[in-house]
């Protein structure tokens, strides 16, 4: 997600007008700052890169417009006011964010609303969530590009009308899905021990699902210097075990990824997806 400073929302249309589609976080990582030159990006950023077709901005959206879409389409964008301090700070929204960290927590009407006439900050919205006990029925559930250390991993829940939200502008990409192979979807899952003595062969099992249902290939990464070859193919779905020694006891960061039978690969799972086994 992009972090894009603005007054008005029209003013960047023109910019959209010449974007032809993204690539993935883990390709051009995201930082917390403007103008992010495109030199940063991989090597490979053209095999994560997925085609958009239309890029659409609708005004006086009603919250049921806006609620319909996210079902339709997926995630939207609308803009909001994030009250800044300095051009260095998140200011009121990022002093928040750094206390509320229950995923069941809400930005607030309560919070005073700056005055500010215009909107400064783009959020995206991914879902909703209806709540007659909350004065202004509910909130948003939104993912903000201020790092993970912001509300929860990076997510917080906006109220119904809280910093603006409720301005009426909302927009989203639309992208023809046959123009992308995705890749296994996420970080492959791993069920196995954190802990491992010497000599002692430890099983692990992994799975991932591939959106087109193609085949899938796995990697291992034994932390102690060796890592396999893809191994496969497998099916979409199924569990796939697999074995390994260590010579010297102690903790070991095992990882796998993933990809299906045409190239598009996930994310290495990370650490604190590692399940121990019973």
């Amino acid at each position: 997600m992009s972090c894009v400073y603005m007054k008005n929302l029209r003013s960047i249309l023109s910019f959209y007008d010449k974007i032809n589609g993204t690539t993935f976080e883990s390709s051009f990582p995201y930082k917390a700052r403007f103008f992010v030159p495109c030199s940063q990006k991989s090597s490979d950023w053209e095999k994560y890169f997925v085609p958009s077709s239309e890029f659409y901005v609708v005004s006086n959206a009603t919250r049921d417009f806006i609620k319909n879409k996210i079902i339709e389409n997926g995630p939207v964008v609308i803009p909001i006011i994030a009250p800044f301090w300095s051009r260095f700070s998140n200011g009121l929204l990022g002093l928040w964010g750094r206390f509320h960290k229950d995923p069941d927590d809400y930005y607030s009407l309560k919070i005073p609303k700056p005055p500010f006439r215009y909107s400064n900050h783009f959020i995206v919205l991914v879902g909703w969530k209806d709540n007659l006990s909350i004065e202004n029925g509910g909130y948003w559930i939104c993912k903000n590009c201020w790092g993970t250390s912001f509300a929860y991993k990076g997510f917080f829940n906006l109220e119904y009308g809280s910093l603006n939200s409720d301005s009426g502008y909302v927009g989203w990409i639309e992208y023809n899905a046959e123009d992308y192979n995705w890749p296994p979807i996420g970080s492959p899952k791993l069920e196995g021990p954190t802990y491992m003595q010497a000599n002692v062969e430890y099983m692990f099992n992994f799975s991932s699902i591939d959106p087109e249902k193609d085949f899938i290939f796995y990697k291992y990464s034994w932390d102690d210097g060796n890592e396999s070859k893809w191994l496969g193919p497998f099916e979409s779905g199924g569990v796939v075990t697999a074995n390994h020694t260590w010579e010297k006891e102690g903790s070991y960061n095992v990882k796998v990824k993933a990809k299906n039978e045409f190239g598009p690969e996930s994310d290495w799972m990370p650490k604190d997806s590692l399940k121990k086994m019973i």
